[in-house]
């Protein structure tokens, strides 16, 4: 229908820790208008593992200066 507005939401669960990319497509009833978004997901660390203070405070200290 023209004008009508459709929400999506995604929920993310990586099973591996590598970063990867999510590439949603949409095409009209008649395939004939596409579009291709791509997203780039960060895969962060889990908050229970053991992370090096230093490491955490030079990229606190890098976060802090940009």
């Amino acid at each position: 229908m023209p004008g009508e507005v459709r929400t999506l939401q995604l929920g993310f669960t990586p099973h591996t820790g590598s970063d990867g990319t999510l590439i949603v497509s949409i095409v009209d009833t008649q395939g004939i208008m596409k579009l291709i978004i791509t997203l780039e997901i960060d895969v962060l660390p889990a908050a229970t593992s053991k992370e090096s203070p230093t490491l955490l405070m030079v990229v606190i200290a890098i976060v802090s200066w940009a």
